[in-house]
């Protein structure tokens, strides 16, 4: 028991540092962003989810490796939030560099909407006991990062609606009609990958916390 306690109690401050460096990245995100609306449009969702992460700890504590990959994921949308998916830095040097069509960053933070949500979702339909594993329990969280990405898809088309602007800027088309279905694309790949490289890993750090 008492070795349990020191865990928890290790764990724990991991995952406030973990927080307190996603708050960071929150204010340097906003200091000097590229455009407000597009800003509070990108961060909104951030802020919701990690207010209900925050606010349902005690009940449901992830795994310390989630909470590491959920700031990864934090950091990404900030990053995007900042300079906007069209015109991130480093992804329009590579741009220019490489002569591509389009600033791809927009393509890594849809790669990492299914990436790091599926094992997100992989705990909380698994340790509650909301669903057992069977041969369809992949297919449903691949189903579930689908419509996770379709979801953000929506919200894009609602800010376009609701500030009146050009799809295309709100939306990072960069000229490609098929931008959305490939975010989508994106987004189930990066939980296919994620699954092959982490599921053991995942399950044993979900046993550990058991």
């Amino acid at each position: 028991m008492q070795l349990k306690s020191v865990t928890a109690t290790k764990d724990f401050k991991t995952h406030v540092a973990f927080l307190m460096v996603g708050i960071a990245f929150f204010i340097w995100s906003f200091i000097g962003h590229d455009d407000t609306f597009a800003w509070v449009m990108l961060s909104l969702p951030i802020v919701m989810g990690v207010t209900a992460t925050v606010l349902t700890y005690r009940r449901f504590t992830f795994t310390t490796f989630v909470y590491a990959l959920g700031l990864l994921y934090v950091i990404i949308l900030m990053i995007g939030a900042k300079y906007t998916y069209t015109y991130n830095p480093l992804f329009d040097f590579i741009k220019d560099s490489l002569g591509h069509s389009r600033n791809f960053y927009d393509r890594v933070g849809h790669f990492a909407q299914g990436f790091i949500p599926v094992l997100v979702f992989k705990e909380i339909i698994l340790r509650p006991g909301h669903m057992k594993r069977g041969p369809f329990f992949h297919l449903v969280l691949l189903c579930m990062v689908l419509a996770f990405s379709a979801a953000w898809e929506l919200l894009e088309f609602g800010a376009v609606l609701i500030s009146g602007m050009d799809a295309r800027y709100i939306m990072s088309l960069q000229g490609d009609m098929l931008d959305t279905q490939w975010d989508m694309f994106m987004a189930v790949c990066g939980a296919a990958v994620s699954l092959l490289l982490f599921n053991r890993y995942h399950d044993k750090k979900m046993a550990e916390l058991e």
